[in-house]
């Protein structure tokens, strides 16, 4: 059994992640602007080349891999770093336009913007 935090909790079900997957390791956070989410992942120290993001269905997937070895020349005396193979899917709710998807990486940080769809953005109505 998986023990999890509130927010995960809350991202588990709004994203609609099965109970058996675990949250990565990397730091991220899900924030909701008017008129998209945004998903911001810490990847320190990982190219841009280097990150793999698409869209299946409503199935957004990410994926890079931060390991680094050391040759035998090197005693590791502390290893706190989050290093290996990241690979995360989540389930994207009804109202994104998954065809606007877009991303940027800027000093070590990848922001994924998943606009909604107009109808999700909803419309101001003007009384007459």
């Amino acid at each position: 059994m998986l023990i999890k935090s509130p927010l995960e909790n809350i991202i588990y079900n709004f994203f609609d992640i099965p109970n058996t997957w675990q949250l990565t390791s990397s730091s991220n956070d899900i924030i909701q602007r008017r008129d998209r989410y945004e998903l911001i992942l810490d990847v320190p120290g990982v190219s841009k080349k280097d990150i793999s993001i698409k869209t299946e269905r409503n199935n957004l997937m990410i994926s890079f891999d931060n390991s680094k070895e050391y040759d035998d020349s090197v005693k590791i005396l502390t290893r706190n770093t989050k290093r290996g193979k990241f690979d995360q899917a989540y389930l994207l709710p009804d109202d994104i336009d998954t065809e606007n998807i877009t991303a940027e990486c800027k000093d070590g940080v990848l922001t994924v913007k998943l606009p909604m769809t107009t109808k999700a953005q909803g419309k101001k109505i003007t009384i007459v």
